[in-house]
């Protein structure tokens, strides 16, 4: 669904505007914390416009840490970023029933032509 030129041109145009507002969302509520008397200068640097594109490569280079609210110390989860499990072999509570069952047979897959190929390279 959603594949026709219009629809990618539309999603293109929007990602864009979406970056454009952004920054200058940023910049006015900049100007509003001034304004507001809560600017001390210390506070606005940490503030900073970030992309989607940016969030997913800070994703990929690094595994992605998730508060688990099930457990009663609330430590944070450390996920594989292939399978999105946790070392316990448990999935964040976000994630749908669907989507871990989708993750599973995309985990089961890979492992499965692992190795084949290992099996390939043994007989040579």
């Amino acid at each position: 669904m959603a594949k026709s030129l219009r629809s990618k041109w539309k999603r293109k145009m929007r990602a864009e505007k979406r970056e454009r507002y952004g920054k200058k969302e940023l910049e006015k509520l900049k100007t509003m914390l001034r304004a507001a008397g809560e600017d001390d200068g210390s506070s606005l640097p940490e503030v900073e416009f970030v992309t989607v594109d940016a969030l997913k490569e800070k994703a990929a280079k690094k595994q992605v840490t998730i508060i688990d609210s099930e457990d009663e110390n609330m430590e944070a989860m450390e996920l594989d970023p292939n399978s999105k499990e946790s070392k316990k072999g448990r999935y964040p509570i976000w994630m749908s029933n669907h989507r871990i069952k989708k993750m599973k047979k995309e985990v089961w897959k890979n492992k499965m032509k692992k190795i084949k190929k290992q099996k390939r390279k043994s007989k040579n």
